[in-house]
């Protein structure tokens, strides 16, 4: 601005009307710098143009037009430039090529003589820079006009149009032009250029400059939008909503600028009721049938025409032929419709009269079916059409155990309790089953696509889900569970199925039930050992758990030569729980040793506070107390209460086994085993791990081997056989010597191992021959694991100097070493290893040379006399937990000091 104020011939000067804007965040004196693009041109050819552009992602239809202010001044490079020798022209659109609007018109040059005898600082100088001849104005009503015009004349939509341009009634020499499909909505680019017209075939030079650039009437036009709701209770049969909203163009919040606000009407429609149809039969029938219905339709209808979209919609609607009217707003408009229809748990309840449930009872069955539908059409989906349904049935019987003791009445002594209550339940606690299928029919049908057989796309889906369950107390002490799914599919022709031949195949896959794709149970056995029943010992308390999986996954059916997938899980545990106190509790005497001081205790003691002629009061002074036992003295608490310093004790072990066996070919049926029954076997369904032990490969105990006509002869079978172990062991003592202060010891110890490998057949001639056994190979086995004990190196707890203790472990390791080679060893062949005297084959970093060096040290054990071995992780493995410990006192509460 300041550069160009002294420039001649005509110096810079803000358009007429422009305030330069404040600068925000600084001096409050200070205004933003003014800046405008100057286009020098020269030498441009007849019917040629020279422009510039910028990208944009913008809205224009909300405003009523575009303005420009231009200056366009001669050079003496072309003194004989006159007016309208030059023309500006400005595109905009999606792009600058093949779809934008362009506006143009011709350039009036600035006198210079006049803006020499004119005062800079009075107002008829800016009038002189910024001749309102150049003033662009672009009315986008016009440009809408241009379209519709263009449209209904039937012109090539990819041509210029019209050539000589469309004229501006308000600026008669000014011309609008269009090509493509442009619209308003999406302003992708913007270009401005000095173009010179095709008309005396000259060269022309100028200087163009172009200020001010904005959009200007924007349309503050507001909307509105209601709602209504009605709730109608038809006393104990149902409800009944309806629910209605409307908002309409223009709407939003008070929060939301114009540009934010809604560009579409929105109508919706709700109405949902539930029922209780049981209520039309007698009560005494015990039905229950609720039904719940629904139907919402949205009907969103926008502003402009989705493919014009600077084109009103009604405006597009009010141009077209009649017959084209209901079509064009049927495309525009977005339409989605649900309903929905469902009779959930549908049941007859169990009469109080009948009071023991049968297992063939109505009341044991529940069923369920829904109905839903949802149509959606917008401008590009003609028809997206969504069926599902959804049916099941539900049984569950479940009854009270009843345990059948035989020897309940031999003897009443509690000491024979381990034989009189003996029990067992011949008969299922619960048992049930349930079926569920999931039926989804989606038809989806595009628009502006030719023939329909190649824009209709179908989605269908029918899965069907069978799950079973049996929940049995074989006896008190032993509860038994199993659970089953199975997952499958009902295949369906393609397309609509409209012919009884489809309609046949249907039904023959659901007489099959369906194509299984997944099948998985859990079996689970609880024991617990009947020690109360056993009066000296009844403070112990056993438990075992046995619990065993078994999957199936079915293979892809686009490589089903690749075969399913099985695996097999168990788990075994064992956890015991000691309780001493109850155990010193049996002697009345160590009760009372092991009893707590309560308060009272010494006014009772002394007689005082008793009620003459009650229990528990002595009837005359000196008279024994028979009612009451010999108290124990304090001096026999102190001496005996800390040999019962044993309180509790637990032990816990589990194993986990699992296998997994891809390439698996047979199908699944009963129990997940194949057709007859004939693999994976019983074993391997009950959770019982097949033998992979590499010692035992291409031998009779090798269950692959033996088994290879299960697994897949395709040799592009790369997933690998796993199987892992882990075992855990953790116990826990409980000491307290006094009341209040407790010791608790603890010891873990965890080891697991995986193992890895590749069994397939490993055959490059002829793979699609019959295989044989000797093709199958056992390849790239790989086993890892991990050890973990707890440990007390209480030897060196003490030990302040830690690089003492680490040289001793590098000391160490040269002896450990010459013992593991022997006396005869030769010297290492590492000329550095023979000189600090290592043998061969054991150097410093050898694991059997690191493990035993480092135990030695840290738990202060002589390495010339520690056991040692050639694979020291053996020994490892084989060593006992040492318990780790935490001491706590909660005494400190009951002394007068801290209290």
């Amino acid at each position: 601005f300041f550069e160009n104020a002294e420039r001649t011939p005509f110096g810079y000067i803000l358009p007429p009307g422009i305030v330069q804007e404040q600068a925000l965040g600084v001096n409050l004196q200070a205004t933003q710098n003014e800046q405008a693009l100057s286009l020098n041109i020269c030498g441009l050819p007849d019917n040629a143009e020279r422009s510039i552009y910028k990208l944009l992602d913008m809205d224009f239809r909300l405003y009523k037009g575009m303005k420009m202010f231009v200056h366009a001044e001669a050079v003496p490079q072309d003194p004989n430039l006159k007016n309208k020798d030059l023309h500006i022209f400005i595109r905009f659109g999606s792009d600058l090529s093949r779809n934008y609007y362009e506006y143009e018109m011709p350039l009036t040059l600035s006198d210079p003589d006049l803006a020499a005898s004119t005062p800079k600082n009075s107002d008829e100088y800016p009038q002189i820079v910024w001749p309102e001849a150049n003033n662009v104005e672009i009315l986008f009503e016009l440009l809408k006009e241009l379209k519709i015009t263009r449209n209904q004349a039937g012109v090539n939509a990819g041509a210029l149009y019209p050539v000589e341009g469309f004229i501006d009634p308000n600026h008669p020499e000014a011309r609008l032009r269009i090509k493509g499909n442009p619209n308003l909505g999406e302003v992708r680019s913007i270009m401005i250029g000095i173009r010179n017209p095709k008309d005396d075939n000259l060269e022309h030079c100028a200087e163009v400059w172009v200020n001010e650039l904005r959009l200007f009437g924007l349309d503050e036009k507001g909307g509105g939008a209601a709602t209504a709701r009605l709730d109608i209770q038809m006393a104990d049969l149902g409800n009944l909503s309806l629910a209605g909203n409307y908002s309409s163009i223009g709407y939003g919040g008070l929060d939301q600028n114009v540009i934010e606000r809604s560009r579409e009407q929105v109508v919706q429609l709700d109405a949902a009721t539930n029922l209780a149809l049981d209520k039309f039969f007698p009560s005494k029938w015990g039905l229950r049938l609720p039904l719940y219905m629904q139907w919402t339709e949205t009907r969103k209808s926008p502003q402009y025409d989705p493919f014009d979209l600077d084109i009103p919609l009604q405006e597009k609607i009010a141009s077209a032929p009649s017959e084209q009217r209901d079509s064009i707003r049927d495309i525009a408009q977005d339409i989605t419709t649900f309903k929905t229809i469902s009779l959930t748990n549908v049941r007859k309840e169990r009469s109080r009269n009948n009071k023991k449930p049968k297992p063939w009872d109505i009341s044991n069955f529940s069923a369920t079916y829904a109905y839903t539908e949802t149509e959606h059409s917008d401008p590009l989906i003609q028809s997206d059409k969504e069926r599902i349904y959804r049916g099941a049935l539900d049984y569950n019987y479940s009854r009270s155990s009843k345990f059948i003791t035989p020897f309940k009445k031999v003897s009443k002594s509690k000491h024979l309790k381990i034989i009189t209550g003996f029990n067992f339940n011949p008969l299922p606690n619960a048992f049930g089953f349930s079926t569920q299928m999931n039926r989804q029919i989606s038809v989806r049908q595009y628009r502006f696509t030719g023939d329909p057989q190649y824009a209709t796309f179908y989605n269908k889906r029918w899965n069907w889900d069978r799950n079973y369950n049996l929940n049995w107390d074989l006896a008190k002490g032993i509860k038994m569970n199993f659970n089953a799914t199975t997952l499958a599919v009902v295949d369906e022709p393609e397309g609509l199925i409209d012919t009884p031949e489809k309609k046949e195949i249907v039904r023959q896959n659901i007489r099959q039930l369906g194509r299984n794709k997944s099948y998985n149970h859990q079996f689970t056995v609880s024991y617990t050992a009947p020690f109360k029943l056993i009066p000296l010992l009844d403070w112990i308390n056993v438990r075992a758990n046995y619990t065993a999986g078994y999957n199936w996954n079915a293979a892809s059916l686009t490589a089903l030569s690749l075969g399913n997938v099985i695996q097999n899980n168990q788990q075994r545990s064992i956890n015991a729980d000691l309780s001493f106190d109850k155990l010193y509790n049996k002697s009345g005497y160590l009760k009372r040793i092991n009893a707590r001081q309560r308060p009272g205790n010494s006014r009772s003691r002394s007689g005082r506070g008793k009620t003459p002629g009650r229990p528990g009061a002595p009837s005359r002074p000196g008279a024994p107390d028979k009612g009451r036992k010999k108290e124990v003295a304090g001096w026999e608490k102190a001496l005996i209460r800390p040999l019962l310093l044993v309180r509790k004790a637990r032990l816990s072990y589990t194993e986990n086994f699992g296998t997994v066996i891809p390439g698996y070919l047979p199908d699944t049926e009963f129990f997940g085993q194949a057709p007859g029954f004939s693999s994976p076997g019983w074993a391997f369904v009950a959770g019982l791990q097949p033998n992979l032990n590499p010692e035992d490969y291409y031998g009779p105990n090798d269950w692959l081997y033996n088994n290879w006509n299960w697994i897949s002869y395709d040799i592009l079978l790369n997933q690998q056989v796993t199987q892992d172990y882990t075992q855990s062991l953790d116990a826990r003592l409980t000491l307290e010597p006094i009341p209040d202060f407790r010791i608790e010891l603890s010891a873990t110890r965890s080891f697991s191992e995986f193992q890895s490998e590749n069994f397939r057949r490993d055959t490059i001639l002829f793979a699609e021959n019959d295989p044989v056994q000797q093709e199958y190979l056992h390849l790239n086995n790989r086993q890892v694991g991990s050890f973990t004990t707890s440990y007390l190196a209480v030897q060196t707890l003490f030990n302040d100097d830690i690089q003492a203790l680490f040289r001793q472990f590098e000391d160490n390791r040269l002896i450990v070493a010459q013992r593991l080679a022997g006396p005869n060893a030769p010297p290492h062949s590492d000329s550095l290893m023979a000189a600090l005297g290592y043998p061969q084959g054991y150097g410093r970093t050898h694991q059997s040379v690191l493990l035993p060096s480092f135990i030695a040290a840290y738990t202060d054990q002589d390495p010339a006399s520690m056991p040692l071995a050639e694979d020291y992780t053996s020994v490892l493995f084989n060593t006992i937990p040492r318990p780790n410990w935490a001491i706590q006192y909660n005494g400190l509460s009951r002394v007068p000091f801290f209290k």
